[in-house]
């Protein structure tokens, strides 16, 4: 039987008459430390109130002060919001969507940065490509103190706008949060992010939006996301809960397509792509030596796709396991 969703929850539209064109909004859950960055790359660029609401919105932080950093680096400048309780970063997400005020909403988290230009360029994309529900680009990935890892993929785009952009962003999964944003209208029309999802509730929202209307696109990444020990990403990679979730998520995708037969090829590609995610984590896991974890997520990754190519992956990752722990041992 097919596992039932909870309802998407509704995105009311705005009713102030003055409105800024960004809505730059940072949810936070115990981040302070990296807050500060977040912010001093937003605020470097920032375009006055008029322009720009900053807001940073704190899931109920227990052990950092998030609104003295805000207070601290933003001199003013920088909003803030706590939630009453702690209500999860996916309904997290949705307080930012909602009390976002402007025409386009940059959902950036307490880890990342942006780099000179982000909103000037998206800005241009948004003027030329003025029907864009979306707008997105490739992200630079970098480690906790910055250093470069290298960037996601880039995807093919036509005079400015993403070819068959809702297929692409849901048999690829190409896009980090911090280099997306998206039109305040799109999110009244498709509602906040989904209840049911945690790690993967971004490619949701994206193959979602996508949906919807056109997606624009940057061809220069200037989002930076930043991969640490201490990020959600992190910690649910010591489990294998996160594939669970991200098979929810292809599940709730191929839904959102209504021709079988694009339902079907969604279906399979994004079942390919995490259990490729799955060995992937297992091989960084691996290296940290962290065996035991590794073996439970590749384990899993055979089970969600099922293949000749997973079985080859599999075997790829024993080899290195293998090769790592005799070399271990010697």
């Amino acid at each position: 039987m097919a596992k039932r969703f909870a309802p998407i929850p509704a995105v009311e539209a705005v009713t102030v008459d003055r409105r800024p064109f960004w809505s730059v909004m940072v949810p936070c859950f115990n981040n302070a430390a990296l807050l500060a960055r977040t912010l001093e790359s937003v605020l470097a660029q920032d375009e006055g109130p008029d322009r720009m609401q900053i807001e940073v919105v704190d899931d109920a932080s227990t052990r950092d002060d998030a609104a003295e950093v805000a207070d601290r680096v933003g001199g003013g400048r920088v909003g803030y919001y706590r939630q009453p309780d702690n209500v999860g970063a996916t309904a997290n997400f949705t307080t930012c969507v909602r009390r976002s005020t402007g025409e386009w909403v940059h959902l950036l988290h307490s880890d990342d940065l942006v780099q000179p230009g982000f909103y000037e360029r998206y800005r241009d994309a948004a003027t030329t490509c003025p029907d864009a529900l979306m707008i997105a680009a490739q992200t630079i990935l970098i480690d906790a103190d910055e250093e470069p890892l290298g960037e996601t993929t880039p995807v093919d785009a036509d005079r400015g706008y993403v070819r068959d952009a809702a297929i692409t962003i849901a048999t690829t999964n190409p896009l980090r949060c911090v280099s997306v944003v998206v039109a305040r209208r799109a999110y009244e029309r498709v509602g906040g992010f989904h209840p049911d999802l945690f790690h993967a509730n971004d490619w949701e929202m994206w193959a979602r939006v996508a949906n919807a209307g056109p997606v624009a696109w940057v061809d220069e990444p200037k989002g930076l996301y930043r991969s640490h020990p201490g990020s959600d990403t992190s910690r649910l990679h010591r489990s294998t809960a996160y594939l669970g979730d991200c098979v929810d998520a292809v599940e709730v995708i191929a839904g959102h397509f209504s021709d079988p037969a694009e339902r079907a090829f969604v279906r399979a590609a994004g079942r390919r792509i995490v259990a490729d995610y799955g060995f992937h984590v297992a091989h960084n896991l691996i290296s940290e030596g962290a065996y035991r974890v590794a073996v439970a997520n590749a384990v899993r990754s055979i089970r969600i796709n099922p293949s000749a190519r997973t079985a080859r992956g599999a075997a790829e990752e024993l080899r290195f396991a293998l090769a790592r722990r005799l070399g271990s041992s010697q």
